[in-house]
C-alpha cells in the first residue's frame, strides 16, 4: 500500500485530536472568563474545571492514550512492509470506532455505550501485527485478499 494511503487513518486521528483540544481550550477559557473558574483553582492542574468542560478534557486525554499504540503500530508496518490492504481496513475500523467513542464521550456521554465501542477499539490494533505474525518467525508475506481467500481453503499458519 501507498504511505498516503496508509498514513490517511493517523491524520484522520490526529484532526480529531486537535478538534477536541480545541473544543477543550475554547470551553476552558469561556469558564475563567465567565468566572466559573479562578485561575488559581486550576493552576496546578486541579480538577476543578466545571464538568462540561472536564467532559471533554476526559475526552482529550483518551485521545492521547490508545490511539498512541495505533500510531506507534501504524509506523512499524510501514518500516517493515507490512502494512497492507487489510492492515490500513483494520485502521479505518480502529479510526471510525476512536470516532465514535469522542463523539459519545463530548455528547451524551453514555458509559455502557462509550464503553463498549472502546472495549472494540482496544481489540482492533492488535489484529494487524498478529495477521502478521501467525506463521512461524513471522516469515510471511502481506496478507492480500488473495492470500485471505486462500486461508479459508487451507490454514495459513
Amino acid at each position: 500500500m501507498s504511505v498516503p494511503v496508509v498514513l490517511l487513518p493517523v491524520f484522520v486521528l490526529v484532526v480529531l485530536t486537535f478538534l477536541i483540544a480545541f473544543r477543550m481550550g475554547y470551553l476552558r477559557v469561556n469558564a475563567i472568563r465567565s468566572g466559573q473558574v479562578h485561575p488559581r483553582d486550576i493552576a496546578l492542574r486541579e480538577p476543578n474545571w466545571p464538568p462540561h468542560v472536564r467532559q471533554i478534557e476526559n475526552a482529550y486525554h483518551n485521545q492521547l492514550e490508545l490511539p498512541l499504540l495505533f500510531y506507534v503500530l501504524t509506523i512499524l508496518a510501514l518500516i517493515t512492509k507490512q502494512a497492507d490492504l487489510l492492515f490500513v481496513l483494520l485502521a479505518w475500523v480502529f479510526v471510525t470506532l476512536r470516532v465514535i467513542h469522542a463523539f459519545i464521550h463530548v455528547t451524551d456521554n453514555n458509559v455502557p455505550q462509550r464503553g463498549l465501542v472502546f472495549i472494540v477499539s482496544v481489540i482492533v490494533p492488535p489484529l494487524p501485527v498478529l495477521s502478521t505474525t501467525c506463521c512461524v518467525g513471522g516469515h510471511r508475506p502481506p496478507l492480500s485478499w488473495v492470500m485471505i481467500r486462500r486461508a479459508h481453503s487451507r490454514s495459513a499458519c
